[in-house]
């Protein structure tokens, strides 16, 4: 899988997990976290469209493909959907 892909992915997950540590530690932030958040993944999904328009990360495998798709809150979503309906 692509270097520039792999470091992309830790770091939007670092993020947001950070981001989902300041919600829990302060209930009454968690709102302004919240569109913090959408924000953030709004300015990511920019950043990774310039990024494979740029060239600078080359989808060639499938181990590209999916590494673009868990760049994507797509799969922080449906980990959310699948803790709301098991928890």
């Amino acid at each position: 899988m692509n270097l520039n892909l792999i470091v992309f992915n830790i770091a939007f997950y670092l993020v947001n997990f950070l981001l989902y540590a300041i919600a829990r530690q302060d209930a009454s932030s968690s709102l302004g976290v919240g569109f913090f958040a959408i924000g953030f993944w709004l300015f990511s999904a920019v950043l990774l469209v310039i990024f494979v328009g740029k060239r600078i990360i080359v989808i060639r495998t499938i181990g590209d493909k999916t590494g673009i798709v868990t760049a994507t809150p797509l799969l922080i979503y449906l980990v959310i959907v699948i803790a709301r309906n098991f928890g």
